[in-house]
C-alpha cells in the first residue's frame, strides 16, 4: 500500500474535537488519565462502583484485517462490555479517507488503579498495532454530569 505521506502530515497536524488540542477535546474524548481520575475523585463514588469508560484510538491507512486484529487484541485484554451500545467499534471518518476511529465501551470498578491499569493495556496494544491511543473518558451523562453506572444501561 502506498501511503502519501502529505496527507498523514495533515491528519497529524489537524486541530478538530477528534484530536488532542481540539476545541472541545476534554468534553468529547480523552482528557488526560489526572483529569479523569481528578473528576471521578470529585464524584465521590464507592470505588467499588461499576461505571462506564470510554477508550479512543485512531487507525491511518489500516487494511481490514489489521483493524479487525486489533479489536481482537482489545476484548481479548477484557475491553468492551455486554451491552445495548456498540462494545468495542470503528468507523472511517469519512468514506474514503483511511482514517479509522475506533472506541471502546467497558465497565470498570471505579477504583483509580484499576483504570490506570486499562488506560496502560490500551496504550500497550495501540502500540502494538501501530495505532494512535487518544485516551480514555468516564462516561457521563450529561458530558458534566455524574458518571453513568452499569446499572443505568
Amino acid at each position: 500500500m502506498k501511503v502519501d505521506i502529505e496527507r498523514v502530515r495533515r491528519w497529524l497536524g489537524q486541530r478538530s474535537p477528534m484530536t488532542p488540542g481540539g476545541p472541545d477535546y476534554a468534553l468529547c474524548m480523552g482528557r488526560s488519565a489526572e483529569e479523569e481520575l481528578a473528576k471521578l475523585a470529585d464524584d465521590g463514588l464507592d470505588p467499588e462502583a461499576r461505571i462506564w469508560i470510554t477508550h479512543f484510538f485512531g487507525h491511518f491507512g489500516s487494511t481490514a484485517s489489521q483493524r479487525e486484529s486489533f479489536r481482537d487484541e482489545l476484548a481479548e485484554a477484557g475491553f468492551g462490555s455486554v451491552g445495548r451500545f456498540a462494545e468495542i467499534g470503528s468507523a472511517e471518518e469519512v468514506e474514503g479517507d483511511e482514517l479509522w476511529h475506533h472506541w471502546t465501551f467497558t465497565v470498570f470498578a471505579a477504583e483509580p488503579e484499576i483504570l490506570v491499569r486499562a488506560d496502560e493495556a490500551a496504550q500497550r496494544i495501540a502500540n502494538a498495532h501501530g495505532v494512535r491511543y487518544d485516551g480514555w473518558m468516564v462516561q457521563r451523562r450529561p458530558l458534566d454530569g455524574p458518571p453513568r453506572l452499569e446499572a443505568d444501561e
